[in-house]
């Protein structure tokens, strides 16, 4: 448990250190009024207030008014000690005012439910169970978990404890009830942490309920808060005290699952499971990407892989890197045959378009895909990647072409063939994307994913020195760009981002073994397999001769028809080479 806090700690420590973002990136009025310092400051204002009004009411707090202002003094300091610790558990988040809002909701509407189950249950008397049975220990926990990550649902497991107190006691001190109320709020507050922070779907939600509901009806066995001993005399009594306490959590958990989309999208809040369905193949925008741009949808999965990969080695979100790499390209769909990927064996139009122009085409296709995201209401942060992949790099090979074409029509005035006026200006802010860069470690992973797929696919054959000196390259260029200075990713991640995209791209361009031919009459030749044969030998000698540091090469072996071509042309060599040889001895 302590090691799994120690790496969410570490995340959130690294993440709040990182820029939230630069000042080129455009903000809404919602955005500011998020981030807004005044806001937050009213917002712990009114949770303390809300929290004084709800303990006026508890019964334990006394009719003497020395008592009762002690009694809100003491829980105005438990409130104030818990505002350093919400700072602390909520890392990068703490910046948003609505990470606070959905903490501390979740936290006062399981503490009013505490108080309106203690009003309710106050009449109620049983020498078989007390009113720590009825009450939800895992509504704030699982929420907030959920929404907003396993450190904030601790904190809310700890708020609950330490303020519970105030709301649920008798109006007689009770030290026995206090203890069991502690032990019953923590470990199902921890439980449901762990068994619900890396939620993949909303079935775990129930499974989460199931266990949490045992351990209470567990633990209310052992601390005496069901008496067992009423079981000679009253069985019906003691098994529906047990069912109330599974059953209560097993209910908290139905209802949580059916509330929670509703909190998403009052918050706009992206959870595990809203990042899997939107993942789904069958949706409008990826079925449109299949038939109207087949090879961008290709190349956008062949990223989601270096992607999700990528972030599950430096503690991303690799669901998320995926979500945004099937999505960062759907504005090409506005124009798919001016992509060298959907053009096949067509012609290709840009030979038909000036270098501006087709650097305008190519440039263009953010725009086109942040306009056709905000029309289907996808989420932000796939706005946010669609619109930030490129940054504010240059398009190169057009403005390459750019300047040789120009340099082609000074060559011609010089020469007396055209006129000044028909030199082109070749400005570079005109071939460079508009940007922003890269504002999250996640959008950086996917943007350095799509130039080192487009760049390590163009290359044809490759192998694996080759590989990583291009993979090296480029990464070394968006650094020097300044392409990822906003984004959050330390060089440490940079290093372990290369690997994972070396070890991914060695998987995607893998050994095959060329398959013979289906006519029963032609014989298996003994050459498909010399090439894989030869290869290991060469393999062992380089392990042997450089100790290890040679980095064997990836082949792409040819078909059938091919290879049996190549055994013709072979032969014809070999006898036209033997017939030189005759001529040359004569």
């Amino acid at each position: 448990m302590f090691h799994f806090l120690k790496k969410h700690a570490a995340a959130a420590a690294k993440e709040s250190a990182s820029p939230e973002g630069a000042a080129s990136v455009s903000r809404s009025a919602g955005d500011r009024l998020d981030s807004s310092l005044a806001v937050s400051v009213g917002l712990c204002v009114l949770v303390f207030i809300v929290l004084q009004w709800m303990g006026s009411y508890s019964p334990h707090w006394g009719k003497s008014i020395w008592h009762h202002v002690s009694e809100a003094f003491l829980l105005f300091s438990v409130t104030l000690a818990l505002m350093p610790m919400y700072w602390l558990c909520a890392g990068s988040l703490r910046r948003k005012n609505k990470t606070f809002v959905v903490t501390w909701g979740a936290v006062l509407v399981q503490l009013l439910f505490f108080g309106l189950i203690r009003h309710v249950t106050a009449d109620i008397t049983s020498d078989i169970g007390n009113e720590l049975l009825y009450l939800p220990y895992m509504m704030a926990p699982l929420v907030v978990t959920v929404l907003l990550g396993p450190l904030l649902g601790m904190f809310a497991t700890i708020s609950i404890c330490m303020l519970g107190g105030f709301f649920i006691l008798p109006e007689q001190y009770a030290p026995e009830k206090q203890v069991q109320f502690w032990i019953l709020s923590s470990l199902s507050g921890m439980l449901t942490v762990l068994l619900t922070h890396n939620l993949r779907n909303r079935a775990q939600l129930l499974r989460a309920g199931f266990f949490v509901g045992l351990l209470v009806m567990v633990l209310c066995c052992i601390m005496g808060v069901i008496n067992l001993q009423a079981w000679d005399y009253n069985l019906t009594g003691v098994l529906v005290c047990l069912a109330v306490a599974f059953g209560v959590s097993m209910l908290t958990s139905v209802l949580i699952s059916g509330v929670l989309p509703i909190i998403e999208g009052a918050f706009k809040i992206i959870t595990p499971i809203s990042w899997l369905e939107m993942a789904d193949m069958n949706r409008p925008l990826m079925k449109r990407l299949q038939m109207e741009a087949p090879g961008t949808f290709h190349h956008c999965l062949m990223v989601a892989q270096l992607a999700e990969a990528a972030a599950e080695a430096i503690g991303a979100n690799p669901i998320e890197c995926r979500v945004e790499a099937y999505y960062h390209d759907i504005g090409k769909m506005q124009n798919p045959l001016y992509f060298i990927e959907n053009i096949m064996d067509g012609p290709n139009p840009h030979d038909e378009l000036t270098p501006s122009m087709s650097a305008r085409i190519i440039i263009d296709h953010v725009q086109d895909g942040v306009a056709l995201a905000r029309e289907n209401n996808l989420p932000r942060p796939l706005v946010d990647v669609i619109e930030q992949h490129h940054g504010t790099s240059l398009a190169y090979f057009f403005y390459r072409k750019a300047l040789q074409y120009r340099d082609e029509i000074l060559s011609r005035v010089e020469s007396g063939l055209a006129s000044p006026d028909d030199v082109p200006e070749v400005v570079e802010s005109n071939f460079r994307y508009k940007g922003p860069n890269p504002q999250s470690k996640e959008t950086g992973i996917v943007s350095l994913a799509d130039i080192v797929e487009s760049a390590t696919r163009s290359m044809g054959k490759i192998s694996c020195e080759e590989m990583q000196k291009r993979v090296d390259e480029l990464l070394k260029q968006r650094v020097v760009d300044g392409h990822l200075d906003d984004c959050g990713l330390t060089f440490g991640d940079l290093k372990k981002i290369r690997n994972s995209f070396i070890k991914t791209l060695k998987s995607i361009h893998h050994n095959r073994i060329a398959y013979p031919s289906h006519n029963p009459e032609a014989k298996i030749e003994k050459n498909a397999f010399s090439d894989v044969s030869v290869r290991e030998k060469e393999e062992k000698a380089v392990k042997k001769e450089g100790e290890g540091k040679a980095v064997p090469e990836i082949m792409e072996l040819p078909d059938a028809g091919t290879l049996q071509e190549g055994k013709s042309t072979e032969t014809e060599m070999k006898n036209g080479a033997d017939a030189e040889e005759n001529e040359t001895e004569s």
